[in-house]
């Protein structure tokens, strides 16, 4: 479960997002299933997006959140260290448009998860 980037995109406010969170666990709660939450990915300069640096810097603070909140324990996957450049953008090798993942990218993600 990766959620947020787009809401950020699309200018929604941190405090809307973390409660999205929060109501999404609320209903998941009433289920019996193992959820992972991955950390965001940040954008990078390849794609048309406006306002990257703040929208990277968001990302950052929702990983934050969903780190220190561990909405009943579930797992939170340390994704955003493995797919982020020194200027704390996504690494354009895995990446077709600045935001998804392309084959490289999905398969890095893959050997992340199978640890």
């Amino acid at each position: 479960c990766m959620i947020g980037i787009n809401d950020l995109l699309f200018n929604k406010s941190l405090n809307n997002i973390y409660d999205d969170y929060r109501k999404l666990f609320k209903v998941l709660n009433n289920y019996k299933v193992k959820v992972y939450l991955l950390e965001l990915l940040p954008i990078s300069t390849k794609g048309f997006f406006f306002d990257k640096d703040d929208i990277n810097f968001k990302v950052i603070q929702i990983n934050e959140f969903i780190n220190e909140n561990s909405f009943n324990n579930y797992s939170v996957i340390s994704t955003y260290k493995y797919f982020c450049n020194y200027k704390s953008e996504l690494i354009q090798d895995f990446t077709y448009d600045g935001i998804h993942l392309n084959e490289k990218g999905k398969e890095k993600l893959i050997l992340l998860l199978d640890k």
